[in-house]
Protein backbone atom coordinates (compact mmCIF):
# COMPACT_ATOMS: atom_id res chain seq x y z
CA UNK A 1 0.00 0.00 0.00
CA UNK A 2 1.02 3.26 -0.78
CA UNK A 3 -0.02 6.98 0.17
CA UNK A 4 -1.68 8.58 -2.55
CA UNK A 5 0.50 11.44 -2.19
CA UNK A 6 4.03 9.38 -2.48
CA UNK A 7 2.79 7.22 -5.81
CA UNK A 8 5.14 9.38 -7.41
CA UNK A 9 7.92 7.95 -5.53
CA UNK A 10 7.14 4.49 -6.52
CA UNK A 11 6.34 4.90 -10.56
CA UNK A 12 9.95 3.33 -10.90
CA UNK A 13 8.44 -0.35 -9.80
CA UNK A 14 6.17 -0.17 -12.90
CA UNK A 15 8.60 0.76 -15.04
CA UNK A 16 11.82 -0.92 -14.29
CA UNK A 17 13.94 2.63 -14.76
CA UNK A 18 15.57 2.98 -11.43
CA UNK A 19 15.16 6.46 -10.49
CA UNK A 20 18.15 8.09 -8.34
CA UNK A 21 16.97 9.48 -4.95
CA UNK A 22 18.81 11.33 -2.45
CA UNK A 23 20.30 9.27 1.14
CA UNK A 24 17.41 11.48 2.23
CA UNK A 25 14.15 11.27 0.16
CA UNK A 26 14.45 7.63 -0.53
CA UNK A 27 10.99 5.82 0.08
CA UNK A 28 10.44 4.11 3.17
CA UNK A 29 8.80 1.18 2.79
CA UNK A 30 7.69 -0.64 5.73
CA UNK A 31 7.63 -4.24 6.49
CA UNK A 32 6.48 -6.56 9.78
CA UNK A 33 9.61 -6.78 12.14
CA UNK A 34 10.42 -10.55 11.74
CA UNK A 35 8.35 -11.46 8.91
CA UNK A 36 9.84 -12.94 5.82
CA UNK A 37 8.63 -9.84 3.48
CA UNK A 38 11.99 -7.99 4.05
CA UNK A 39 13.76 -10.89 2.38
CA UNK A 40 11.27 -11.86 0.03
CA UNK A 41 11.69 -7.37 -1.14
CA UNK A 42 15.14 -8.01 -1.07
CA UNK A 43 15.05 -11.59 -3.40
CA UNK A 44 12.43 -9.47 -5.89
CA UNK A 45 13.37 -6.54 -6.16
CA UNK A 46 17.01 -6.63 -6.01
CA UNK A 47 18.09 -3.91 -8.32
CA UNK A 48 15.79 -1.43 -6.84
CA UNK A 49 16.31 -1.75 -3.45
CA UNK A 50 19.11 0.66 -3.30
CA UNK A 51 17.19 3.11 -4.14
CA UNK A 52 14.37 2.75 -0.98
CA UNK A 53 14.80 1.89 2.54
CA UNK A 54 12.88 -0.67 4.14
CA UNK A 55 11.79 0.38 8.18
CA UNK A 56 11.25 -2.85 10.42
CA UNK A 57 7.76 -2.21 12.25
CA UNK A 58 7.62 -4.20 15.92
CA UNK A 59 3.90 -4.56 16.61
CA UNK A 60 2.40 -6.80 13.50
CA UNK A 61 -0.41 -4.80 10.98
CA UNK A 62 -2.05 -3.14 12.90
CA UNK A 63 1.64 -0.73 13.88
CA UNK A 64 2.32 -1.45 10.55
CA UNK A 65 -0.53 0.25 8.89
CA UNK A 66 -0.03 3.06 11.77
CA UNK A 67 3.21 3.63 10.56
CA UNK A 68 1.56 4.22 7.15
CA UNK A 69 -1.14 7.05 8.67
CA UNK A 70 1.33 8.36 10.68
CA UNK A 71 3.68 8.87 7.69
CA UNK A 72 6.63 7.29 9.49
CA UNK A 73 7.09 5.10 6.06
CA UNK A 74 5.74 6.30 2.79
CA UNK A 75 4.46 2.72 2.09
CA UNK A 76 3.98 -0.78 3.51
CA UNK A 77 4.51 -4.41 2.21
CA UNK A 78 3.08 -7.43 3.63
CA UNK A 79 3.45 -11.26 2.42
CA UNK A 80 0.07 -10.58 0.61
CA UNK A 81 1.23 -7.67 -1.36
CA UNK A 82 4.38 -9.53 -2.65
CA UNK A 83 2.55 -13.08 -3.65
CA UNK A 84 0.18 -11.30 -5.87
CA UNK A 85 2.99 -8.96 -7.47
CA UNK A 86 4.89 -12.48 -8.00
CA UNK A 87 1.53 -14.08 -9.19
CA UNK A 88 1.02 -11.14 -11.62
Amino acid sequence: MIRKTEESKFSFLKTNLLPSFSSNSKPKIGVINSSITSSRLQSYFNSLLSEMEIVNIAGGRAQLINALVSKRVDAVASDEIILRRILK
